[in-house]
C-alpha cells in the first residue's frame, strides 16, 4: 500500500534502516514515521505495524532487495527501511536539575570520533550500560544523527540522549560547573582508570572523555578535564579501538559504582 502524503522538505527527513533500529524508532517515536518499506519476508512480523500505518494513512510498500538497497542507500537494510523525521543532536544543557546531579548521572563524551561505525557501536554500549547522555564533539545541536550510526547502534539511539558540542572543551567546562567530574582517557596517562575513579569518587555525576585513536584528546579537551587516566594494556597491543575502549571504560565505571 502507498497513499499520497505530504512530504516535509528533504532536510526534515531521515532514512533509518535495519530491523532493530527501525523497530526501536517505531516504538519510541511513532509520530515521526513518514513512510515504511519492507521485504516480503517481513510481512508477517510487521503485520500489526502495517495495520497501524494503514489506519493512519502512513504510506508503506513491499520492495525487493535491490529496491530496498537503493532506498536505504546501503546493503545493510536487513529488509526494513523507514523514513522519518530526523533524530537530531540536542544542545548541551547549561544547567542540570539538582536531582539529576544527585542521581549520579554517567555521561560519555567523544573528541573527534567521526567514524559512524565506531560512533554507532558506542551509542549501543551507552544504551547497554544506561548512560544518561552522550556528548559528541564536533556535532552541532540540530544536526541529524547519521543513519549509519543509527543502524550500527541497533536501536540504542532511542535510549540515549545525544548532545552535540561544536567546541567540546567548552561543553565539558559547562558540565563541570554543574557538578560533574570529568575524566579524560589517554593511552599514555600514568594514572589507571580504576584508581582515577576511586580518587575522584564515582557516586556523583561523571563524564568519561575519549578521543580518536590516532590523535587522542585535543589539548583544549585535556585542560577541560579534572584528570587524565588510562586503560592500561597487559598484552602486546598498546591501544584499543575507541568503541571497545568506551565499553571497557563504562564497564569499569559501573563496576566501581556497584
Amino acid at each position: 500500500m502507498e497513499t499520497s502524503a505530504r512530504r516535509p522538505p528533504g532536510g526534515e527527513e531521515q532514512t533509518v534502516y535495519g530491523v532493530k533500529a527501525s523497530l526501536a524508532l517505531l516504538e519510541h517515536r511513532p509520530a515521526d514515521l513518514l513512510r515504511l518499506y519492507h521485504a516480503p519476508a517481513l510481512r508477517g512480523q510487521l503485520g500489526a505495524i502495517l495495520s497501524w500505518a494503514a489506519a493512519r494513512r502512513i504510506p508503506y510498500r513491499e520492495l525487493d532487495a535491490e529496491s530496498l538497497r537503493k532506498t536505504a542507500g546501503s546493503p545493510h537494510h536487513e529488509g526494513l527501511v523507514v523514513v522519518s523525521r530526523p533524530l537530531r543532536y540536542r544542545p548541551c544543557p547549561r544547567t542540570l536539575a539538582a536531582r539529576a546531579a544527585e542521581a549520579g548521572h554517567l555521561w560519555l563524551a567523544l573528541d573527534g570520533v567521526a567514524n559512524p561505525h565506531n560512533l554507532g557501536a558506542i551509542v549501543r554500549s551507552c544504551a547497554f550500560f544506561g548512560v544518561t547522555g552522550l556528548l559528541v564533539g564536533g556535532a552541532a545541536a540540530g544536526d541529524k544523527v547519521n543513519g549509519a550510526v543509527l543502524r550500527v547502534a541497533e536501536g540504542g539511539a532511542e535510549h540515549v540522549t545525544l548532545y552535540g558540542a561544536p567546541t567540546l572543551s567548552g561543553a565539558l567546562r559547562q558540565l563541570r560547573r554543574t557538578g560533574f567530574r570529568v575524566l579524560g582517557l589517554e593511552s599514555d596517562a600514568a594514572l589507571a582508570l580504576p584508581a582515577a575513579l576511586r580518587e575522584r569518587g564515582v557516586a556523583g555525576p561523571l563524564v568519561l572523555v575519549l578521543g580518536q585513536e590516532r590523535e587522542g584528546l585535543a589539548a583544549a579537551t585535556r585542560t577541560a578535564c579534572d584528570a587524565l587516566c588510562a586503560i592500561h594494556a597487559h598484552g602486546a597491543m598498546a591501544s584499543l579501538n575507541v568503541s571497545v575502549a568506551a565499553g571497557v571504560a563504562l564497564a569499569e565505571a559501573m563496576r566501581c559504582r556497584a
